[in-house]
This record gives structure tokens, sequence and C-alpha cells, in this order.
């Protein structure tokens, strides 16, 4: 051992027919190295790297002392449990011969007790160690028993639940004498001895006690029923009856004690050509799985007598594939081929779907209509594979696939047959190319697919949020700089759901992308979802502020009205007086503004004491009580000095929006002048904002938040108003993109 490894750091490689039997290589470093032809039988690689190390022609298990040793203890314990079983056996047929009965009847009682435990052991040795077979055996030991029980002398009262009872224990005896002979006749597959040795104990027992009392019928029958059955079990146990699994199992994992031993070994890309693997042991380790990636298994022997419990090599399928190489038309669904090495292998018209064969190898492989729906192909070696013809619905490729230098002319995107069982034409299986004349030219193939991959699928439920779509677009763009405007490459509208498709280069890391889209798209729905609570609640306070406003202006102008009227009462009054008329507060909105006008007061003052008309001074009883034009210019004022800078060329600077905003709130007819003065207010806020958008975005996002407000309530006056209002469509177009200057 030691030499070998000083040899390896060496740097020699060549270790070609060499004598390592029995030798412990335990979490060694030996990748790369030859042990083609070299006598490994013992040898102990536990979690050893051997990446890329050749093993062709090596000869694995045990030695010949330490199989010797094996078959001697289980012979012993073959043979045990035999002499256990004819023991009961034969204890029951005791039971029958007793002197106090008619000699004829104790042979007649005899013989069907040995018949009913020939047919129990007979079934059962047929079906198998499983429930039918531990079914049969019971009720024909049970039989046998109760035959037995009738034979004592004594009430049957006595006998009958002792035989019922004591049948059950018998059974459970058979039982374990038919699995550990099957499990010893598997681990020494070569010989019989366990089942000769238990029908030699048998035997021997039974012929001795048939020529005590004389029967030459038990002394004969008893050896040939006994060798009959165990041969039975030892043919059925090598033709793989499902009922035989278990003891196969553990007869191989018994067979590999003390064999050559890869557990936890890293085996990647090595070769196992033409070699003896019986008895070897690639069961993961305590540490770590055994790892048999792209593994080379071609013409080796022995292969399904090694313990390979957790890995490919443990399906019998996947042996026998990987053995030959090749499988055309077989049925492979759902199994578990990662890493295994196939390059060139027949699998034409073989059912791949669902089947695992992530990092395996079909370099030029033949899989001309297989059907590869659903498959697991990341990773996969397929340069040149032939694959004309194949069903490729839904199979599942990544960056890492190999598709250079494909041989196909034409796939199908759908199985031959549908959801009901139905075969489908070739016209309704999405064939590709589409034109039936049509074939893929050279590198066609791939370059469909690839783009494919580059693709990532963005499913938005129940509508599109514009607002909360465009913040969340402008965050992946930031974490992702590959990610433009121009990825966006189809949009696709089924009911509420909207799929939109990106075109994401490779280096970009899909899962992430989608999760920060959704991560900030889902934000921005909750906040728009506050906002609009907000805005409700502010909408519903400015209709009751205006119907209050309302109903001030109406009591103004009756009060007014009176005030007239009682003119020509003052022409007479002998004593002049002055009378005051309380102050009318403007129906402005907006009052928490602090850039907002302070609410107009107008005060009616009546004098008499000339003795002339009453002259009603400043009163306006039509309600303008706002200088507009005082408004709109400070307004201006204050948005023509923001400097003009863009986000990008070829966008409006805020300036400009603001602008544009303003100029629609001028020119809007519909307006009131209560209206269009909250309107210029809002607009007096923002640009006052706009000087810092980045510190001020909650006194902006309370003027967006009360200018839709006056939006909303143009668009409820009626349908014709919110078409044409200059102010309506300025908020819908405008303050998306005025937002961004302060969200963003």
């Amino acid at each position: 051992q030691a030499e070998v490894l000083r040899r390896y750091q060496a740097g020699e490689r060549d270790f070609r027919g060499a004598d390592l039997r029995s030798l412990r290589f335990r979490g060694a470093t030996l990748a790369g190295a030859d042990f083609s032809g070299a006598d490994l039988r013992g040898t102990d690689f536990l979690d050893a790297d051997l990446k890329g190390a050749q093993f062709d022609g090596v000869r694995c298990g045990l030695p010949l002392l330490r199989i010797l040793t094996q078959e001697t203890i289980g012979t012993l314990l073959g043979g045990t449990m035999g002499l256990i079983f004819a023991c009961v056996i034969i204890f029951f047929i005791e039971k029958a011969r007793i002197d106090s009965l008619v000699v004829p009847f104790g042979e007649i009682s005899t013989g069907i007790i040995s018949a009913c435990l020939f047919l129990g052991q007979a079934f059962f040795v047929w079906e198998g160690f499983s429930v039918k077979g531990l079914t049969f055996l019971s009720l024909w030991f049970s039989l046998a028993l109760g035959v037995a029980a009738a034979g004592v002398a004594g009430p049957f009262a006595i006998a009958g639940p002792f035989a019922i009872a004591t049948s059950f224990a018998a059974a459970g005896a058979g039982a374990v004498a038919g699995g550990v002979a099957v499990a010893g006749i598997v681990a020494i597959v070569d010989t019989g001895l366990y089942s000769v040795a238990s029908a030699v104990l048998i035997s021997v027992y039974i012929t001795g006690s048939g020529a005590k009392h004389g029967s030459v019928a038990i002394s004969f029958a008893g050896p040939i029923a006994t060798i009959t059955v165990f041969s039975i079990a030892f043919l059925r146990s090598r033709q793989g009856v499902m009922g035989y699994s278990g003891c196969r199992s553990i007869g191989i994992a018994l067979g590999s004690l003390g064999g050559t031993r890869f557990s936890g070994a890293d085996l990647q890309e090595s070769s196992f050509r033409e070699a003896v693997l019986k008895r070897t042991n690639f069961v993961p380790s305590r540490l770590r799985g055994t790892l048999l990636d792209r593994v080379c298994w071609n013409s080796a022997e022995g292969l399904d007598l090694a313990h390979a419990r957790g890995t490919i090599l443990a399906e019998p399928r996947c042996r026998q594939l990987l053995l030959g190489g090749s499988a055309p038309g077989a049925d492979l669904h759902g199994l578990n081929l990662r890493g295994a090495y196939l390059p060139q292998a027949d699998l034409r018209g073989t059912d791949l779907s669902e089947t695992n064969l992530t990092d395996a190898v079909l370099k030029e492989a033949h899989l001309e209509n297989a059907n590869l729906k659903t498959s697991q192909c990341l990773g996969t070696d397929l340069e040149g594979a032939h694959l004309t013809g194949a069903t490729l619905e839904g199979w599942n490729i990544d960056h890492a696939t190999n598709l250079h230098a494909i041989d196909c002319a034409y796939v199908y995107l759908l199985e031959p047959f549908d959801a009901l069982g139905q075969r489908r034409d070739d016209h309704y299986r999405e064939r590709l190319p589409h034109d039936p004349d049509k074939s893929f030219g050279p590198g066609d193939f791939e370059t469909y697919f690839m783009q494919l991959i580059e693709e990532v699928k963005l499913l938005i439920k129940n509508g599109v949020d514009a607002k909360a779509f465009q913040q969340a677009f402008q965050e992946v763009m930031r974490q992702h700089p590959q990610i433009t405007p121009e990825s966006i490459t189809g949009l696709k509208k089924s009911g509420n759901d909207v799929l939109v498709t990106l075109q994401a280069p490779a280096e970009v890391d899909k899962g992430a992308l989608e999760q920060t889209f959704f991560a900030k798209y889902n934000a921005m729905l909750l906040e728009n979802a506050h906002l609009k609570g907000q805005l409700e609640s502010e909408r519903r306070a400015a209709a009751v502020e205006r119907q209050r406003a309302e109903d001030l202006n109406n009591h103004a102008s009756k009060f007014a009205e009176l005030a007239s009227r009682l003119a020509p009462v003052a022409n007479h009054n002998p004593n002049p007086t002055s009378v005051t008329i309380a102050p009318v507060i403007s129906p402005v909105m907006g009052g928490n503004n602090a850039n907002s006008p302070s609410p107009a007061v107008n005060t009616t003052t009546i004098q008499s004491g000339d003795g002339n008309l009453i002259n009603t001074g400043t009163f306006n009883t039509g309600g303008g009580l706002v200088n507009l034009g005082d408004l709109s210019d400070q307004a201006r004022l204050t948005i023509e000095a923001l400097p003009d800078q863009r986000p990008a060329a070829g966008q409006p600077s805020l300036r400009e929006l603001l602008q544009e905003l303003k100029a629609s709130v001028d020119a809007d007819s519909h307006l009131s002048e209560t209206t269009r003065a909250e309107a210029l207010g809002e607009i007096q806020e923002l640009a006052t904002a706009a000087k810092d958008p980045r510190a001020n975005g909650s006194p902006a996002r309370r003027a967006m938040n009360a200018l839709k407000g006056l939006s909303a309530g143009l668009s409820e006056t009626n349908k014709a108003v919110e078409e044409t209002s200059k102010l309506v469509g300025a908020v819908k177009r405008l303050l998306p993109l005025i937002a961004g200057f302060f969200l963003g």
C-alpha cells in the first residue's frame, strides 16, 4: 500500500497487472491511475479519489480463503436452520404415530402430514418469500398439524389449540429456513452448498426416523421431497422472481462482505470494461455517496451480483443498458440514468419519457423516434446524436446541454398519443419544422432550442399594474445590466393573465431574475393598494369639504338678498348704523398645503349714515374669491426655476413635464375656478418638491394623489367630460412619468 502511494506521488500512474489484494486505500488520492488487469480482490477503496482511473479487466471480489470461510459459515448456518426445520416436522410426525392407534391409521395420517408439509413448502418456494408464499405455507402447515392433533390420544379439545398455535411457529421456522437458504444460494451462486447441506440434514433425520418406525415411505420420500423443494428455490431465485428479491438482496449483501470496496469513492469518468465485479461493494459510505457519473461498464461481468444499493446500478434495467449499451424499443420510462455513459448507444424507438438523463453521455447515440417527453437533459452530452423523429414534448435542457452537430431532420413537440390514448396524426404532433417538406439544416436544431433556453417566462396573474411593472422592470435592469427594454420579446394575454417573455443571455441567473421582478412587483402592488385607499379617503374628504363650501356660499347669497331687501328701510332709519356681514370662506381645497394661498375672506359692509341706498362694498356673490392669475404666475415661476435635467437622451425633463401639466390646467374649460385653483396649488407643491426629488417624495406623492382625486371627480361627472378634459388626460399620461423622478 505504502509503495503504491509513494509511486503515485512520484508521478507514476501505471499499475497495470499489479497484485493489490487486500490492500487498504481508504481516502487515498489515486485519480487517473491505470489498474487495468490488476487483482483487486479484497481491496478497500473507501472514500478514495479515483476519478478517471482505469479498471479494465480487473478482478474484484473476495480472495479464495475468505470465500471458503464464508461458505463454511453459510453452510453451518443453513444446515442448522434446516435441522431446526426438520425437527419441527418430525415432532408432529411422531405425534401421529402413537402405540395406542391402529397401525394403518398411523401410516395414513403420517402420509397425509408429509404430503401437506411438502405441498406447503412447494407453494412457498414457488412464490418466494412473499405474503402469498407465507400464506400458502401457513395454510398447509395448519392442515398438517390438524391431522397430527387428530391422531393424538386424549381429548381433541386440548390438542387442537396446541396444534393451531404451534402451526404458526412451524410456518415461521419454515419461512426463516427457506429465506436463509435462498440467501445463501444467491451469495454462493456457483454452488448449492447451503441448500444441499440443509437437504442432507433433513433427509438423514427423516430417514432415520422412518427406519426406526419401519416406514419405508418416510425413509425415501423425505430426502426426495427436501431436495426437490430446495432445487425449486434455487432455480426460482436465479430467475429473479419478485418474492426472492428480499432474500437476493440479503445474499448479495452477505456475499460482498470482505470483498472489493468502492463505497463513497469518486469514480467519475472511470472505466470498468470487461471487469469481474461479483462480490464488489458500491454502496454509499457514511460520509458521502459513491460517484458513478460517466463510468463505462461495457461488458463487465458479475455486475448483477455487486452490492450497489443506492446507486443507478441497483435497477436491473439500468444495469442491462449500461452493460450492453443498447436497448432499441425498450421501456425505460422514469428510469434514473443520471450520469450514464452511453456513447453511440442504440436507443431507437425507446421510451425515455420522464427519464433522468442529467449529465449523461449520449454522444452520437441513435435516438431516432425515441420518446423524450419531460425527460431531464440538464448538462447532457448529445453532441452528434441522431434525433430524427424524436418526441421532445416538455423536455428540460439548459446551457450546459451539448446540442452541437445534432443530426436531425425533424422532431415532434407532442407525443404520438393524446390524453385519451388516441393516436395523433403527424399533423397534430407539432412537427418542427412545421412545413412537412422542410428539414433542419446543419446547426438549425441547436440554434432553435438554444434560443428557447435563453427565454425567461414571467406569468403575471390577474392583470398588469403598469406602474408596478415599470418599477419592477427598472429594478431588474438595475440588478442585471444585460437586460434592457429591448429584451422583452413577447406579451401574450390569456384571460386576465399576461405572459411576458424576456430574452436573457446565458450568464444571467434566470431564477434570480424572476425573483427580483416579482419581489419588486408585489411590493409595489401593496404600496399602490395603500395609496389607493389613502386617495379614496382624501377624495371623500374633498367631496365633503366641497359640499360644505357650497352650503356656505348658498347661505351668503341668501343673506345678500336679505340685505338688499332691507335697503329701503335703511333710508328712513333715524339712527344710521353700520352692519358687517360675516366672512365667507372660499372653498379652495388643499388647506394643508403650505404653498397654497390662504382662504380668501370677503367682508360685506352695509353703510348707512348719509340716507342713500346701501353700498354692498366688495361682496361678490359669484364666489370668485381667488386671484387665479397670481396662482398661475407663482406656479410658472417655480417651475421655470427648476434645472432642465433629463434622465436619458430623448426623454423629457421634470421641468417640461410640470410645464405641460400646468398648461393642461390652464386650458381645461371644464374646470371651475375652485377646481382650477386646487389644481394650480398642487402643481405649485409638486414644483417645490421637485427642487430635491429624492428628499421630497412624501409631499410629492400627496400632491399627485390630490391631482388624481380632482381627475377622478371630473371623470365621475359624465363620460363626455372624461374624454374631453385636458386635466384628466394629462393626469393619466404625465403623472406616472413624474412619479418616476420621485420614486425611482
